[in-house]
């Protein structure tokens, strides 16, 4: 089967079926991608900046892209 077939039958499918293939989809995508240390250390920066500064609340987030969203 090739990726269009693919691509073509998904609307066909009920939506568990298309979070299963999402869900293993990102598995294999996640096998491919080598940690770097760059990576890691971009990784360790955003935790230490978040234990240090705090985070924002979902709500918060979800206001500002349901705005900007709007204004597109």
């Amino acid at each position: 089967m090739s990726g269009t077939e693919i691509l073509e039958e998904l609307p066909r499918l009920k939506s568990e079926e298309r979070y299963t293939i999402f869900l293993r989809l990102n598995e294999l995508e996640a096998a491919e991608i080598e940690e770097t240390p760059a990576m890691l250390a971009a990784i360790d920066g955003g935790i230490a900046s978040l234990k240090q500064r705090g985070g924002i609340p979902l709500e918060v987030v979800e206001r500002r892209f349901e705005a900007k969203w709007r204004s597109s």
